[in-house]
């Protein structure tokens, strides 16, 4: 039903009718209040046990887990080095994240590594880094995980990257989450963290892989060519060799053929020269891609200075400009005498020189008895007869016995024991002891310098048998890109120079090669780079 009439109030009950009505309106607020702070109250109350049981996607109600959730909240903005300890399986890394997290560094990248799964010296690689030779199987120099800086020692990369390359035109190839992209030397990231693979650049071009797909790029990421074929290696300064359908062929910076695939497999040697196999045969083409060497040959062997050629059994030498020096008529050539040849025809021998090509001992009889012709100091042989080592002249006139049970060539000097014990020494090429006959072993070295162990200690000593380094230390080992020699004693690592002068004493926790001039150090917990040239300390900037 309608209302059909509505009385009109007095002034005084309009009066009365207002003030009710602000009343009403005053309660339902202050009701509407009460509510927003009841549903507030439980919803820090939720958040607050909630809390009390969780931390960083860590999750107990012990009083044991209350303890180092209030640990965490505490130690999350310190500077110091925080040591997390634990069994298999209980929770570090998740503990190392939380504290990360929840720090000041939280925008930074975070990063874990298995330590456990390296030993001392890949550790220190994987951590500082380390130069191309290094150690064996270091073929290429490599940054750690703490970043990248000059050579002042300025720091230019904030973000760790998990491989940082030198710079090459401009261009540092860095490893993000292993995918490979390059950054320019400001720290800006030029090519994306997006390729399986990338070569350094050399005149503008990269070599990348995707897939096991290799292609090229230029240093502005543009492809130049689709990751297409099963493998690409520079050669030529400019040109590529590519290989499709398992054979290899030559293309430009532009990734047009140039050569089609023939050659089942290729050998890119030293000196710009490419050795190449076909149908079991080998030769050597140049970079006019002319067969500089036909592939002809059952097998060839570069040396410094040439070529040793072997065909049906025969052997002979051309020279680095691929002339012949000998004919295809020796029964073998070896390089193991240098500066000289070992030439041997039926049952003569000779010694050819490199430097001039000239037979430099007369056609000699492998004289009855003889089981070794182990050199050749100029004027004689060092030959073996009845277990005993002679030098012979070029007659086969045996002279002076080495009084040694055992000998080897090392360098300009021979090591060989002269006693029962089987101790070792150093003497020179007439026998002569240098050093006392008391070293376990005898290695080659650097140079002029020789590795010596004695009980179970390492040391160097030079061919005149004088001490570089003291066999005092449980290891050593020489960088060759810096010419040091890097000592390590009760696990601390110390470093000499290559004539033995004593740079920086075994106080160390890890040393390795940062760049051509600096070292990186761990003393305790700091880092320190250290120039080697300068032999100073520099403080990162």
């Amino acid at each position: 039903m309608g209302v059909k009439k509505i009385s009109k109030l007095e002034v005084i009950q309009g009066v009365y009718l207002k003030e009710l009505i602000f009343l009403y309106a005053d309660e339902v607020t202050t009701y509407q209040e009460e509510i927003i702070k009841r549903e507030q109250m439980i919803n820090d109350l939720h958040s607050e046990v909630a809390s009390k049981y969780r931390y960083h996607h860590m999750i107990g109600k012990s009083q044991r887990m209350q303890e180092i959730y209030k640990l965490l909240e505490k130690i999350s903005n310190s500077e110091s080095t925080i040591l997390v300890q634990g069994e298999n399986g209980t929770g570090k890394e998740l503990v190392a994240k939380a504290i990360h997290y929840n720090s000041p560094r939280k925008d930074k990248v975070f990063i874990a590594q298995n330590c456990s799964a390296f030993n001392d010296n890949l550790l220190d690689s994987e951590l500082f880094g380390h130069v191309k030779g290094s150690f064996t199987g270091a073929i290429k120099d490599k940054k750690g995980l703490f970043g990248f800086m000059d050579e002042e020692g300025n720091k230019i990369i904030d973000y760790a990257y998990e491989e940082v390359s030198d710079f090459h035109e401009g261009l540092a190839i860095v490893m993000d989450n292993g995918k490979f992209g390059a950054i320019s030397p400001s720290g800006e990231r030029v090519i994306d963290c997006k390729y399986d693979v990338i070569s350094d650049f050399h005149h503008g071009r990269a070599i990348f892989s995707i897939n096991e797909k290799y292609g090229l790029i230029d240093r502005n990421d543009h492809i130049i060519l689709q990751a297409k074929y099963d493998d690409i290696q520079s050669v030529f300064d400019t040109l590529f060799l590519f290989m499709e359908n398992s054979l290899y062929g030559i293309m430009d910076s532009k990734g047009e053929v140039i050569l089609a695939p023939i050659y089942g497999d290729v050998n890119v040697l030293k000196d710009n020269k490419v050795k190449v196999f076909m149908d079991n045969k080998t030769g050597i083409i140049n970079s006019s891609l002319v067969e500089f060497v036909g592939v002809e040959f059952d097998d060839i062997i570069a040396f410094n200075g040439g070529y040793i050629i072997k065909k049906n059994g025969k052997y002979g030498v051309m020279d680095a400009l691929g002339k012949t020096v000998l004919s295809l008529q020796f029964d073998l050539i070896s390089d193991n005498s240098s500066p000289n040849l070992s030439v041997q025809l039926g049952h003569k021998f000779s010694f050819l020189r490199i430097r001039d090509w000239k037979f430099v001992t007369p056609w000699t009889e492998t004289y009855k008895g003889w089981t070794e012709i182990s050199g050749f100091n100029g004027s004689t042989y060092l030959v073996k007869k009845k277990g005993q080592h002679y030098w012979s002249d070029t007659t086969g006139k045996i002279m002076k016995p080495l009084e040694v049970k055992t000998l080897n060539y090392v360098g300009k000097v021979i090591t060989g024991n002269n006693a029962e014990d089987s101790k070792l020494g150093i003497m020179d090429r007439d026998g002569n002891a240098l050093t006392a006959f008391d070293f376990d072993q005898i290695d080659a070295g650097v140079g002029n310098a020789l590795k010596v162990f004695k009980a179970d200690k390492a040391g160097v000593f030079s061919d005149l048998g004088d001490t570089l380094i003291p066999p005092v230390y449980d290891d050593l080992g020489y960088w060759s890109s810096p010419g040091l020699w890097w000592v390590e004693l009760k696990g601390k690592k110390g470093v000499y120079s290559k004539d033995g002068e004593a740079i920086l004493p075994p106080q160390y926790t890890s040393i390795a090669v940062y760049s051509k001039e600096l070292l990186s150090l761990q003393l305790e917990s700091e880092l320190l780079y250290f120039n080697f040239i300068a032999k100073k300390f520099i403080a990162p900037k």
